[in-house]
């Protein structure tokens, strides 16, 4: 497991993700049991996720195993069953928040053999829409954690250089 995720209406759930896998589980504390699992059959898991602030979704990190461009995949909390697919705006999409319930934030960590820099993208939940894309002009940076701070703004919290 890369990241836990409480749900912000049941803290009694907690989403359990797996970094370069394919598996994903809610774990149901007070019952002590996994209530819900899903392994995917054609997508990457980055480790991380978030939940909508109704609880109704998750939403996880994710590439498709035939592509590098990023995906969100937002799911049922409940069941894991996909709901529907959202482009991440860029390449190995690593973390991500909900800023208010409208808008999601997540890095991609780039591709530079693909001249693809990393990037923190906020995307509307809804529509999928791109609202705002700052890429690094450092093609060597990878922008992977971020910290939500107010419901307006993160922090980067973590930035790795590549090295050749």
């Amino acid at each position: 497991t890369h990241s836990a995720i409480l749900n912000p209406k049941d803290f009694s759930k907690i989403a359990l993700l797996e970094q370069f896998g394919n598996r994903i589980a809610v774990f149901d504390f007070p019952r002590k049991m996994i209530s819900a699992f899903f392994e995917s059959k054609d997508s990457l898991f980055y480790g991380h996720g978030a939940f909508s602030l109704d609880g109704k979704y998750l939403v996880t990190t994710e590439r498709a195993y035939d592509r590098s461009f990023g995906r969100l995949t937002v799911r049922n909390s409940n069941t894991l069953m996909p709901a529907r697919i959202i482009s991440s705006h860029g390449f190995w999409p690593h973390d991500i928040c909900f800023l208010g319930k409208d808008v999601i934030v997540v890095t991609n960590q780039g591709n530079p053999a693909r001249e693809q820099p990393s990037s923190i993208c906020y995307i509307d939940f809804e529509s999928g829409n791109l609202l705002k894309k700052i890429e690094s002009k450092n093609k060597n940076e990878m922008l992977s954690h971020l910290t939500k701070i107010s419901d307006s703004k993160v922090l980067i919290t973590s930035i790795g250089i590549r090295y050749r």
